[in-house]
């Protein structure tokens, strides 16, 4: 159809080459996108220093701490600790600064937590705790702490 179409075009008199320069632009403008979360997603899967089912924390605008759940040709999806699930574009996550703990023998992670003063503090403790050792991957439970830094 597109031959059809350019022949009846050109033996109108209308420039050809125009047609297709403009035409090329359009496409590739389109495109964009979609092409490069494909090369996002070659790049992440081939990417030695993560894999699928590994804990990462996103940085930047979009903040995830999480297990890689799949890398897809479009997005990535990251699965929270609290069953929460992120998708990501592929384009995106090559842009954004990550970090994995595949390597990592202590992982540690910073939460903000605001609770009442009247609370009793070793109490919200022993149940952070309780939170965290409930997860999978808590291997050392014996190691697992919070550390109150400021009231």
């Amino acid at each position: 159809m597109t031959f059809i179409f350019l022949t009846s075009v050109s033996i109108l008199g209308i420039n050809v080459t125009l047609i297709m320069g403009w035409l090329t632009f359009a496409i590739g403008y389109a495109m964009q996108e979609i092409l490069g979360n494909m090369f996002g997603s070659v790049m992440l899967v081939t990417n030695p220093r993560f894999a699928i089912g590994d804990i990462v924390e996103v940085l930047g605008d979009v903040k995830v701490f999480g297990t890689i759940e799949a890398i897809n040709v479009r997005n990535s999806i990251i699965k929270w600790f609290d069953s929460r699930t992120t998708i990501i574009p592929n384009m995106k996550m090559m842009k954004t600064p990550f970090k994995t703990f595949k390597r990592e023998e202590i992982v540690r992670y910073t939460l903000n937590i605001n609770i009442s003063r009247e609370a009793d503090i070793e109490k919200v403790k022993k149940i952070i705790i309780q939170a965290v050792n409930k997860h999978e991957y808590a291997i050392q439970k014996d190691y697992t702490d919070v550390i109150v830094s400021k009231f």
